[in-house]
C-alpha cells in the first residue's frame, strides 16, 4: 500500500498514524522502495515528467505508484513525531520470494489462467521475474522501518531488540550457509555466490566474542 502514497502525501500519511497510536505504540512501515539518486539533493522535489512514468508496471501493475528512498521515509517519519529505532533491508530475501512465486504460478499455471485469463497472468509472471532481478541487482530496495511515539523520552522499548536471537539459539546448530541465487536461475539451478553466516571465521568479521552470552 506505501507504494502508492506519493511524496506530497508522506506527512499526511505518517501523521495520521502518528494521531492514531497511544504513547508507546509502534510503527513498523514496509515498503519497496529505490536507491538514492543525484536529484534526490535537491531542496525541491522533482516528479518525473509524465513520460517516464509510462513504463510497464505504471500501465500494467501499479499505476501511480511512486518508491521513495529509505532516508526520504526515516525523515518524514521522523518529522511528524516518531522516533525511528530500528531499520533493516530485506533486499536479497525479497528475490528469493519472487522467485517462489514465480515457481509457483508456473506450477499452477492452467488454474491461474483459468481464474485470471493469460493476459494477466503473463503480466504478472513477467513483473515477478523482472522484479527480481531489480532486487538482486540493487535497483529495487526493501526496508522495514520500526518506530514508536515516544513520550518525554519514554519509548516502551527494550533496550535490546526482542527479535535478536539468543547466543543458543546463533551457535546451537554450528556453521550454516546462505545461497545467494541471481537472475540466470530462472534457468537451469546454479548455486550463487555462498557467504559463511555462522562460525569462526563469521564471529572475525563481525567482532562476535563467542564467550559473552
Amino acid at each position: 500500500m506505501f507504494e502508492h502514497v506519493g511524496f506530497k502525501q508522506l506527512h499526511a500519511y505518517f501523521g495520521r498514524l502518528f494521531d492514531l497510536l497511544r504513547p508507546e505504540g509502534r510503527l513498523l512501515n514496509h515498503a519497496i522502495g529505490r536507491p538514492a539518486r543525484r536529484r534526490d539533493r535537491s531542496p525541491v522535489h522533482v516528479p518525473p515528467a509524465p513520460w517516464q512514468k509510462r513504463t510497464f508496471i505504471d500501465r500494467f501493475v501499479f499505476p501511480d505508484g511512486e518508491l521513495h528512498e529509505v532516508g526520504t521515509i526515516v525523515s518524514a517519519m521522523q518529522q511528524d513525531g516518531f522516533e525511528v529505532r530500528h531499520l533493516e533491508s530485506l533486499r536479497e530475501h525479497y528475490g528469493l520470494t519472487l522467485r517462489a512465486w514465480v515457481a509457483n504460478l508456473e506450477g499452477q499455471w492452467d488454474e491461474a489462467v483459468g481464474l485470471a485469463g493469460e493476459g494477466r497472468a503473463r503480466v504478472w509472471r513477467l513483473y515477478m521475474a523482472a522484479s527480481a532481478v531489480g532486487f538482486e541487482d540493487g535497483m529495487l530496495q526493501i526496508h522495514q522501518v520500526l518506530a514508536v511515539r515516544q513520550e518525554s523520552g519514554a519509548s516502551g522499548m527494550p533496550l535490546r531488540p526482542e527479535f535478536e536471537p539468543g547466543r543458543d539459539d546463533l551457535y546451537a546448530h554450528g556453521s550454516r550457509v546462505a545461497h545467494l541465487k541471481r537472475a540466470s536461475d530462472f534457468g537451469p539451478k546454479t548455486a550463487g555466490p555462498v557467504a559463511e553466516t555462522t562460525g569462526p571465521e563469521y564471529e572475525d568479521r563481525v567482532g562476535v566474542d563467542p564467550s559473552v552470552h
